[in-house]
């Protein structure tokens, strides 16, 4: 049974999120990233997916390959749990990128993404096109690391 007790560290962020939630829910949803996450709704999501587009457009035009790939807002849905809950589905925005030169992939430019940058940037792919699904992402800082993570991939496939 000691393996099943928990232990000082276990006890304490129980404490620390409890607290929050005594605070208030809007302390709780702003200081927990997951709940933020679970509780987007489409609107802000929305917003946040053209902010996100117009920054890898930009950041495509830096690195000139602009031309290289397709960028559009579409609706989607977000699965939470990774995988822990298989039927629940949340309605949520992203951003298509799809390969419009021969020398790109979908595949290529995720694997780029996750294995090339310092920070990798998670994406799914979805009918040859990655998806970038804003619902994860909480900061302007998390914008400018996905659309650098996009120019780079971009160049690289293109100069291999």
């Amino acid at each position: 049974m000691r393996a099943l007790r928990p232990g000082k560290l276990t006890l304490a962020a129980l404490e620390a999120t409890l607290r929050l939630y005594v605070t208030g829910p809007d302390a709780a949803h702003r200081e927990i990233p997951v709940l933020n996450m679970l509780s987007g709704v489409p609107a802000p999501l929305e917003r946040q997916a053209k902010r996100l587009h117009d920054r890898m457009l930009r950041k495509l035009r830096e690195a000139q390959c602009e031309e290289a790939v397709e960028l559009q807002v579409v609706e989607g849905a977000s699965t939470p749990g990774g995988g822990s809950l298989p039927t629940v589905e949340l309605p949520t925005f992203c951003v298509a990128v799809c390969p419009a030169d021969g020398r790109l992939s979908a595949d290529g430019l995720k694997r780029a993404m996750v294995q090339e940058p310092d920070t990798p940037v998670v994406t799914r792919v979805r009918h040859g096109q990655v998806l970038f699904d804003v619902r994860t992402l909480l900061h302007d800082t998390d914008l400018d690391l996905c659309a650098s993570a996009l120019a780079d991939a971009v160049r690289a496939g293109l100069h291999r």
